[in-house]
């Protein structure tokens, strides 16, 4: 029954930025309130993926993101191309984010966990 109503909302757009904290990686005091979020990006990816980014208002230099059910705050780090790169060190994920796409990597085991991620708005305004 959950997993259909999730679904529901999933199709009816219904989608809330409701964030889920990992153990150890976020505490309350850390999860922005709705209120506090400036800007949010659905990524659609390959094979079926998806990440979302929060940026929260007045924090340039770092964003939360969802990943399967779990949000992680993200670090800003610098680079020499100027991509957007984001790092959580806790749990190992790497998010790069330059213009034609976004990637997600887990810096522990060196895999790739979603790539060719296209920001959903952008795709509904190229087709």
């Amino acid at each position: 029954m959950r997993r259909s109503l999730s679904s529901f909302f999933l199709i009816a757009g219904l989608t809330f930025a409701v964030p889920q904290v990992m153990a150890g990686e976020m505490h309350a005091g850390n999860v922005p309130d709705l209120a506090s979020v400036s800007s949010k990006r659905n990524f659609h990816c390959e094979l079926g993926n998806s990440v979302t980014i929060i940026n929260v208002a007045g924090q340039r230099d770092q964003v939360n993101l969802r990943w399967r059910g779990q949000t992680h705050r993200m670090i800003r780090v610098n680079t020499t191309t100027g991509a957007n790169r984001f790092e959580n060190k806790a749990s190992g994920l790497v998010w790069i984010d330059i213009p034609t796409k976004g990637i997600l990597l887990n810096s522990r085991s060196g895999r790739q966990l979603a790539n060719e991620c296209k920001d959903y708005i952008k795709l509904r305004r190229s087709t």
